[in-house]
C-alpha cells in the first residue's frame, strides 16, 4: 500500500508527522490484514512524499472486501494537518483468494 502526503507552503525546520495504516472496515465483518510497522514517525519533503507500507494476510484473512485508511497526526509545530478533498484516505481492496 502505498500513501501520499502532500506538504505544501512554509515549512519549519525537518518537518515530520505521524502516519498510520489499518484496516477501516471489511465486508464480510472481521476480515483483517497485518500491516508491516503501520504507525511510523514519517520525515516530510515539501510536496510529495510517499511511504509505502507492506500488507499481509492473516489466519483471520478471508474472501471478502476491506477498506484500508490512512491517518496522518503528531505534526511538527507549524505544521496544520488539513483532511483530503475528496475523502481520498480510504481505499478499497477485493481479496480473491487469501
Amino acid at each position: 500500500m502505498v500513501v501520499q502526503v502532500f506538504l505544501r507552503g512554509q515549512a519549519p525546520p525537518n518537518p515530520q508527522a505521524i502516519l498510520e495504516v489499518g484496516t477501516s472496515s471489511s465486508d464480510p465483518p472481521n476480515n483483517e490484514l497485518k500491516f508491516e510497522n503501520p504507525t511510523r514517525t514519517v520525515s516530510l519533503v515539501k510536496g510529495v512524499t510517499v511511504v509505502k507500507f507492506k500488507a499481509e494476510t492473516t489466519s483471520k484473512t478471508f474472501q471478502g472486501k476491506i477498506k484500508v485508511s490512512a491517518t496522518l497526526g503528531g505534526a511538527t509545530k507549524g505544521i496544520n494537518i488539513k483532511d483530503s478533498e475528496p475523502k481520498d484516505y480510504i481505499a478499497e481492496l477485493t481479496l480473491l483468494s487469501p
